[in-house]
């Protein structure tokens, strides 16, 4: 019964976001995926993993972006498979096989795929709260953005978040605050220092 009733207001909820996506359409708006709770008996500790996928999915198509191709569970166990990224993490690739400073065309190619990520999520009215060159993923000579799983929630960047977002612990991530990460990360990759604590990374912020 409870069963029954679920897929019932299931589908009352389909129906009442197709008739709110028809009516906000010709404004040129659009609706992000519905999220879902599920069923009752399906654990808690799932929520986190859930939420990453759902923002996952409402990040969309882009050719800057690490794409998610699936989300299933299997015996109690969430999965996420995304994008095969070969070359790992621009902070894998950059401080374990090079460690010194990265210029010239190389750099600028990153820079403007990750610039490309950001101008997709900002015209989705999304950010992505966690820019850093961890979740800056390398591809065939492609820098993609990866780990959306911040996307609208506080924090996420830590030595990479822009200072009023330090400081006033914002309850949401911003699209200032993305391009103010992205800059520190660009930096960080191009100075072979980390974006820590020091007279270098203080004046810069």
């Amino acid at each position: 019964l409870q069963a029954c009733a679920a897929s019932l207001l299931e589908a009352y909820c389909d129906e009442c976001c197709d008739a709110l996506a028809r009516e906000i359409a010709p404004e040129g708006l659009f609706l992000r995926p519905r999220f879902s709770p599920g069923y009752g008996d399906f654990p808690i500790t799932f929520q986190r993993s859930l939420l990453e996928a759902h923002r996952h999915r409402a990040v969309g198509r882009s050719p800057h972006c690490v794409q998610l191709w699936a989300a299933w569970e299997e015996r109690g166990v969430l999965y996420l498979q995304s994008q095969l990224c070969s070359e790992g993490s621009l902070h894998r690739h950059h401080h374990h096989r090079h460690g010194g400073p990265l210029w010239g065309w190389r750099l600028s190619a990153y820079l403007w795929d990750l610039l490309g990520a950001l101008r997709h999520l900002h015209g989705r009215r999304m950010s992505h709260g966690d820019v850093r060159p961890s979740n800056a993923m390398l591809d065939g000579g492609r820098c993609l953005l990866g780990d959306f799983g911040w996307c609208g929630e506080e924090g996420g960047s830590g030595r990479y978040a822009a200072p009023e977002a330090a400081e006033a612990m914002a309850e949401a991530t911003t699209a200032e605050g993305d391009v103010f990460s992205l800059g520190l990360t660009v930096a960080e990759v191009a100075l072979g220092e980390r974006a820590d604590d020091g007279e270098t990374w203080t004046e810069l912020r």
